[in-house]
């Protein structure tokens, strides 16, 4: 297909497959947009959920924006996800290795439709600056205010110049100032901080917002620092990025996106963030943080506010944060560690796509399965530190079923044979098991030592021939499929496993027996059996 250039081009897309829900009620912003959204998510089977545009927004207080809000344009679905990245949606995995195996460089051009509007100076603020735009409050009634929940931050390395594109939640404060988040100083961005400081200079940052789908993918995914993330944004299209300089920062930003906020993080002054709904489950910790000084804001004509759901898992937030590490992972293992016996790599949703991974092998050897679990383990200790639990699974089994993982585990592991645990300095306050929440703000401001943290390994593969899955065989499984469609009895989700297979042990004498019993041959079967009597001593 032809890849969007832009946030408008996308959500047609959306519409044209019937992905996309218009809201054209007046809809309250801070009390009722997210909460309306946030239904889908606990109500609905994930290939249901859609993407919300809200064309008539109001406030709390009854100010009116001609500006839409969309939210879940990115994530709702896998079939979303897969439609921003430009395959099928059993490619996914596929097309992030091929995104970071052939990066294509972004090109400058010299104007674009994100400068259609600009207010800078004296007239930063006459359009009432941040203001102007209808924020969401995410988690009403718990956050500390609206939050730029979809922020696609760009940043230059200050000793190498490579670009990044990261999203981390944006505190909204004032019409010119807000917040910032990052969980770890492993974070791109504040590397990029901390480098600054040390050389005694500003760090200038552009807040994108709203923009086509393979920016906020490659946004929320954790690439390589030594390639521009717009590199990998145009692998995913097809063709480079469209880049324009902004107008008062040495920073490049893409010329079709909505929304584009200019200006410098705080090098020497840090001040207090959050609360915020976090997609782990609970409430974001305060924390002390630089701010971000808007100096200028450029925006298309009519522009888009685009927002994620975050929040309790699942939610939009977690969807797309686990399929970016699921493909970051699984290119990492597969053509970076040389492991091509790896076929999957899954992490749940509904553990905030951090919690749980799961690595799908088709090597039984089990050498090799520790090799795969050792090395996603060096990879989730910088990149993804709220990972409890890495397991390693056959073909069989669906990766992403809750269920087949438990049964996996129940009959294919002994803990004391198959599961490690490894230890190392947590990197994130934000998962409340490390240490208690009253501890957080104040650790993070003295930058005292981190508790230790850990995750357990487990191959939960098979370690030897099994018999067949005790379901009845293919054929007459679907047989009677079809016998339920022509009753027309309610509409099947089915689940793996649905049929019984082989599982390599299963002797040609037991197939043959089974054979005859369903051709109604069982006293056959009985002879055979009478044949191998024997006599007790």
């Amino acid at each position: 297909m032809d890849y969007p250039r832009d946030l408008r081009e996308h959500l047609q897309i959306l519409e044209n497959k019937g992905k996309l829900v218009r809201i054209k009620r007046e809809i309250n912003k801070d009390t009722e947009l997210h909460p309306l959204v946030r239904l889908q998510f606990r109500g609905l089977p994930q290939e249901e959920r859609k993407a919300f545009l809200f064309e008539n927004v109001v406030d709390a207080r009854g100010k009116k924006y001609g500006i839409p809000v969309v939210v879940c344009a990115l994530g709702a679905s896998r079939g979303i996800y897969a439609l921003g990245m430009n395959c099928d949606p059993g490619k996914i995995q596929d097309k992030w290795a091929e995104v970071q195996l052939n990066p294509i460089e972004p090109v400058i051009i010299g104007d674009g439709p994100v400068h259609e509007e600009v207010h800078a100076g004296d007239g930063l603020l006459e359009h009432v600056g941040i203001e102007e735009f209808p924020i969401p409050i995410s988690t009403p009634g718990y956050d500390a205010g609206p939050f730029v929940s979809s922020p696609y931050w760009v940043t230059k390395d200050p000793e190498t110049g490579i670009v990044n594109v990261g999203t981390y939640r944006v505190h909204i404060k004032s019409p010119t100032k807000t917040g910032i988040m990052w969980h770890s100083v492993d974070q791109h961005i504040a590397r990029h901080w901390a480098k600054c400081r040390q050389k005694g200079i500003p760090l200038q940052a552009a807040l994108v917002v709203g923009a086509a789908p393979n920016i906020g993918l490659v946004s929320v995914t954790k690439l390589s620092t030594e390639v521009n993330e717009f590199a990998f944004a145009g692998a995913i299209a097809g063709y480079p990025v469209e880049l324009v300089k902004c107008k008062t920062i040495d920073v490049e930003v893409p010329a079709y996106a909505e929304i584009v906020f200019e200006g410098e993080l705080s090098m020497n002054e840090v001040e207090p963030e959050a609360p915020f709904g976090e997609a782990l489950g609970y409430m974001g910790h305060r924390k002390w943080m630089p701010y971000f000084t808007v100096k200028c804001i450029t925006h298309r004509k009519n522009p888009i506010w685009q927002a994620f759901l975050s929040q309790f898992p699942p939610s939009e937030s977690s969807m797309i944060r686990g399929i970016g590490r699921d493909g970051a992972v699984y290119k990492y293992l597969k053509y970076d560690c040389n492991q091509p016996w790896v076929t999957q790599v899954v992490m749940h949703e509904a553990t905030g796509s951090a919690g749980l991974m799961v690595i799908q092998v088709s090597e039984l050897e089990q050498s090799k399965v520790w090799e795969t679990l050792e090395a996603a383990s060096k990879w989730v200790i910088p990149n993804s530190p709220n990972t409890k639990l890495i397991m390693a699974v056959g073909e069989d089994i669906a990766p992403r079923d809750a269920d087949a993982l438990n049964w996996s585990f129940s009959f294919r592991v002994q803990p004391h044979r198959d599961c490690r645990i490894k230890t190392y300095p947590g990197k994130s306050l934000m998962d409340y098991s490390l240490a208690h929440p009253r501890a957080a703000f104040e650790r993070d401001a003295r930058y005292e030592r981190m508790p230790e943290a850990s995750h357990l390994l487990v191959n939960s593969t098979r370690k030897w021939e099994y018999p067949p899955v005790s379901l009845p065989k293919k054929e007459f499984m679907e047989r009677a499929l079809k016998i339920w469609e022509e009753e027309k009895l309610p509409p099947l989700k089915l689940k793996q496993p649905w049929w019984g297979y082989e599982l390599g042990y299963w002797p040609a004498e037991f197939e043959e027996q089974a054979s005859l019993a369903v051709d109604g041959e069982y006293q056959r079967v009985g002879d055979m059996l009478a044949k191998q009597r024997r006599q007790l001593e």
